[in-house]
């Protein structure tokens, strides 16, 4: 029988946070579940012992919290495995109605939150005994294909994938740290309640403007994957040896891979057809 693995969990409170602790928990796995208001998952904390389950408050955009989190968990179970870095929210404005605060919070958590979890975690990874570790980067299709109302939030999972696959060129084969990037589509988690929203801009009037459209329509059933279902896939992947580079999970994220990659590849085209630039 696998030995049961330690996770670090962030953004536990609710959605793919919540879910993947209730799975690792039961998967006979321990977790360091942390999120910024404890309470939040008081019943969960009930149902599990402190040998399997620990719940540490942490705000992901203060850094020397991070630390304070790893080491706690650290204390309790004596290495740490797998970091599953969800912890992340939304915004519903168009680009230039978003005011700067909005903004800038939107990459405070998203995406130096994310970032400031994964350089702590590689540290944590090399201290294990014996080394090494997986990182689950929580990113989104709106990395792949930008949506539009959510232009900082896509951005800011822009930001996260271009700098953790850069990490993953960086790190030392000796340390056996391995990098999955977890791309979902829609899913029905609480992401919409939490997300920031700004009143629309007074030049966006046109009805049929697709921010004008998004707005009108707030589809519930257009988030339709059951994030039960997801955890169940990212689970596995934390057991694999050599986990893919990417996960996409949901038509919608492979629709948004293939738009992305069919965009590149016209862009190919292209730059063929004019040689100047081709032969640069």
């Amino acid at each position: 029988m696998a030995t049961p693995k330690v996770w670090f969990i962030t953004g536990s409170s609710a959605g793919f946070g919540l879910h993947m602790a209730r799975a690792a928990l039961a998967h006979g796995d321990k977790v360091i579940a942390t999120l910024r208001t404890p309470s939040a998952i008081a019943s969960l904390s009930s149902e599990y012992q402190s040998t399997q389950l620990l719940v540490v408050q942490l705000d992901v955009t203060k850094p020397e919290k991070i630390e304070e989190a790893f080491s706690q968990g650290k204390a309790a179970f004596g290495r740490i495995d797998v970091v599953f870095n969800c912890a992340g929210i939304t915004q519903v404005s168009e680009v230039e109605g978003t005011p700067d605060d909005i903004a800038r919070r939107l990459f405070e958590v998203n995406f130096w939150g994310a970032t400031n979890v994964t350089r702590v975690a590689m540290k944590y990874f090399r201290e294990n005994d014996p080394i090494g570790g997986k990182l689950l980067q929580m990113s989104s299709c709106a990395a792949l294909d930008a949506v539009a109302i959510s232009g900082f939030y896509s951005a800011a999972k822009s930001a996260l994938e271009g700098m953790t696959d850069s990490l993953r060129k960086e790190l030392d084969p000796a340390w056996n740290i391995k990098i999955a990037v977890l791309t979902p589509g829609p899913f029905l988690t609480n992401v919409m309640q939490t997300a920031l929203f700004a009143p629309p801009h007074p030049s966006y009037t046109n009805p049929s403007l697709i921010t004008n459209v998004i707005r009108a329509s707030s589809d519930p059933s257009y988030f339709d994957g059951n994030p039960a279902t997801a955890v169940e896939e990212f689970w596995a992947v934390a057991q694999m040896d050599d986990p893919p580079e990417r996960l996409l999970i949901h038509r919608e994220a492979i629709r948004s891979a293939k738009s992305k990659a069919e965009s590149l590849l016209k862009s190919v085209e292209e730059a063929k057809e004019v040689k100047d630039l081709y032969l640069v």
